[in-house]
């Protein structure tokens, strides 16, 4: 059975599965897009389903079905690979409420603010006060730095587990992947539980992408 996605005219075409024989459409929306994904989200269904087209050698969402396929944590995305496009790899997830706001969840907020402060003390414990000579390759150090940190600010075991599994998971494809917190990669979950919906980022990939770009790289050399 063919694993090709179709995107058109508002409605994704979904491959054939063994429990649907044939394949399957169904009506998106654009709901924003990244340096690397394209996201739609489902229109008629109950409960919404975001689709993340995301392009060829990008990992950052393989990452997160990885640890999907492994355990479940309340803190990461539940993500799944659903087929291919000519150029991408087409994932699905559960809709979250994104950006991060503090009036809708305030200890998730909190929770934010810690993992925050965590990661510039990180980034300065590794890269020192320059911005113009960081070395891409020490960013496995800046993740670990990050757990340590948020395991001695006593946040929640859950959180802190969540962390390790992108810690442990994303040392898989190699020591450039970088954690990155703002509001605008974060949600919450209906119980208000704080996602970490898309803190990794690879600085090689986005070092890369910026030069092509003619963009300003320099947090990143």
């Amino acid at each position: 059975m063919s694993d090709q996605v179709y995107i058109s005219r508002g409605v994704i075409t979904l491959p054939a599965t063994w429990e649907n024989k044939t394949p399957r459409i169904v009506p998106i929306r654009p709901l924003g897009k990244g340096m690397f994904t394209k996201a739609y989200v489902t229109t008629q269904q109950r409960k919404p389903t975001v689709y993340l087209v995301t392009e060829d050698q990008v990992y950052d969402k393989e990452i997160l079905r990885e640890i999907s396929r492994n355990t479940s944590s309340k803190h990461l995305p539940r993500v799944e690979e659903v087929g291919y496009t000519h150029n991408a790899t087409v994932y699905r997830m559960p809709l979250y409420h994104s950006p991060l706001r503090k009036g809708e969840s305030p200890q998730a907020w909190a929770q934010y603010q810690v993992l925050r402060q965590c990661w510039k003390e990180a980034d300065e414990l590794v890269y020192g006060r320059s911005r113009w000579n960081r070395n891409i390759w020490d960013g496995h150090k800046l993740i670990n730095a990050v757990v340590e940190c948020a395991r001695h600010r006593k946040l929640p075991r859950g959180l802190v587990r969540a962390l390790k599994l992108l810690q442990d998971t994303s040392g898989n494809y190699g020591s450039t992947y970088s954690f990155e917190f703002s509001p605008r990669n974060l949600a919450t979950d209906d119980k208000g539980n704080l996602i970490l919906l898309d803190v990794l980022f690879n600085q090689e990939n986005v070092m890369k992408k910026a030069g092509r770009r003619g963009l300003a790289v320099r947090r990143y050399r």
